[in-house]
């Protein structure tokens, strides 16, 4: 045990050399990014990283150049964040935060689906002032809303149990439109038709309902078919008065159809929820707001997305979501979609941005808002 003591006060030692060597590593950071802001030149400098690397990885035992090149590299990497909070203090703000309004009009609104339908209802509970309008697809609502048809437009992005909504993501990195705003529904659906228990064979509604749904229509040996919305699910029930078919749907489009109600609270997860955003054409930075939105892509190289998580724990900012789509135009790459906490008010969400869109191929800002 007296061997132990003594090794741990040789290691208490040695943190306390490694604690001063490092807050002198990282003054002599700031005095480099003093240097850059009067003279210019980029924070990251790849040649000089590779050139620190390689002399120092000699420099280790062979069995220690793994973890010595993973230490230095760490190191580097905050002596970089450093460099950028600096930046940011100096007031060398990320590109993307130049579009940035306070407000913006919010007297018309697109909705994906037919009235009654769930993102209706979100569109109602975000916007209850604003003229309402229907869209076909997630499609239509990105287009009324960049041609300026509308002033904004709400759909929904994920589901607690279906997962998310990858078209929506999809459309988000295609159009230039920004998440202003969110919300979440508790969802449950009601099945109706003029049919009963005794007559319903096929059942309607849209895909995420469906599979919301799957294991309560397949126990009840129901035939799921797809249709565009739940709200347009009911209307065909309604206009076909066909007793072999159903729909699923919410409760305020039974009760504005009429139409008889055989099952309600319908679900199969104890909770189901759908999220659903608002979107405008430019971006807001609202006192209230407390998520950022954010998609990337990232070298293709060995640690590459690793990197992009170790900036969110150096920073000390919770990353809430975390999502990958395919790149149809590069094979096997991808498109990485983050929220986080945060407001683009804090000096420290600005100085990852401003991190981030200097040193990734493709950086773009979603949104800065508030759930509502």
């Amino acid at each position: 045990m007296s061997d132990l003591n003594a090794i741990r006060q040789t290691i208490n030692r040695i943190d306390g050399e490694l604690t001063r060597l490092f807050a002198e590593r990282m003054g002599c950071a700031l005095d480099v990014a003093r240097s850059k802001l009067e003279n210019g030149g980029a924070i990251l400098n790849r040649e000089r990283e590779a050139a620190i690397h390689e002399s120092l990885r000699t420099r280790f035992p062979q069995e220690l150049q793994g973890a010595g090149d993973s230490f230095f590299t760490t190191l580097i990497l905050l002596s970089r964040e450093r460099q950028y909070r600096a930046f940011v203090d100096a007031g060398r703000l990320p590109a993307c935060m130049s579009a940035l309004t306070q407000a913006q009009p919010k007297d018309s609104c697109a909705y994906y689906g037919s009235f009654g339908s769930w993102s209706h209802q979100a569109a109602c509970k975000l916007l209850p002032q604003a003229a309402l309008q229907s869209a076909v697809d997630f499609e239509q609502v990105f287009r009324l809303v960049g041609s300026g048809e509308v002033d904004c437009g709400v759909v929904p992005i994920e589901n607690s149990t279906a997962g998310t909504v990858r078209e929506v993501y999809d459309l988000l990195l295609r159009h230039r439109l920004s998440i202003v705003e969110a919300t979440t529904l508790d969802i449950e659906y009601c099945l109706v038709s003029t049919g009963s228990d005794d007559t319903v064979r096929e059942v309607y509604s849209h895909p995420q309902a469906l599979s919301q749904c799957a294991a309560w229509l397949k126990e009840r040996a129901l035939t799921p078919r797809s249709c565009s919305d739940t709200a347009g699910a009911a209307a065909l029930v309604q206009e076909r008065g066909d007793p072999g078919i159903a729909a699923l749907c919410n409760r305020f489009t039974a009760e504005h159809l009429a139409l008889p109600v055989l099952h309600s609270g319908i679900r199969d997860a104890a909770s189901n929820t759908t999220r659903f955003i608002r979107v405008a054409r430019s971006p807001v930075c609202g006192p209230d707001a407390d998520t950022v939105s954010v998609v990337l892509h990232t070298p293709h190289e060995r640690g590459a997305l690793a990197f992009v998580l170790d900036v969110f724990r150096d920073y000390g900012v919770n990353l809430l979501k975390i999502e990958s789509r395919p790149m149809p135009e590069s094979p096997f790459t991808y498109s990485f979609y983050l929220d986080f906490s945060g407001s683009l008010r804090d000096k420290n969400i600005q100085a990852i941005l401003l991190q981030l869109e200097c040193e990734l191929p493709f950086f773009k800002l979603l949104g800065n808002y508030r759930e509502l």
